[in-house]
């Protein structure tokens, strides 16, 4: 069985689109910035589907994952369309099931706007099914972290 990503994008190679927020790249890397006198904003779209959002992730549950840099004064957070499931020093995942108001999930920067940025260095969007199956393999050693350098993975058992 192939782990699919359906993040067209893995490694954030274009403009994270953010609202309230100023995008740069520098060697192929985004930085997110707040806009002056701002303390939070909002970046990283979520996957293109056909047909209602409600009912696409109601039916097909989806983890979505968040790889970054950052500086300490930064704080990233679910801002609509999930709830978060896990994280890490570097890392979110968030849960997107249809049962939020707002279903497209969209991330939060906040912090001081002088010194707040974040580097999204790699996404995904993975069935829950995928998802647990990741990080067994993780936790097992047989994928190195971090695993989310590719669209897909081959088959592991």
């Amino acid at each position: 069985m192939t782990i699919c990503n359906q993040i067209q994008d893995p490694h954030v190679n274009r403009d994270p689109k953010a609202y309230r927020t100023v995008t740069t790249q520098t060697n192929g890397v985004w930085r997110v910035t707040l806009i002056e006198s701002t303390t939070w904003g909002t970046f990283c779209p979520p996957i293109k589907i056909s047909g209602n959002p409600r009912e696409y992730y109601a039916a097909n549950p989806s983890i979505y994952y968040l790889r970054y840099r950052k500086t300490a004064s930064a704080s990233v957070k679910v801002y609509r369309g999930g709830a978060q499931c896990a994280a890490g020093a570097d890392w979110l995942a968030w849960l997107v099931d249809g049962s939020a108001t707002e279903v497209n999930p969209i991330l939060e920067l906040d912090g001081p706007p002088d010194t707040t940025w974040i580097e999204p260095l790699e996404h995904g969007c993975f069935t829950t099914f995928d998802w647990e199956k990741l990080q067994a393999h993780v936790a097992s050693g047989i994928l190195p972290t971090p695993w989310i350098a590719g669209e897909s993975y081959p088959a592991i058992r």
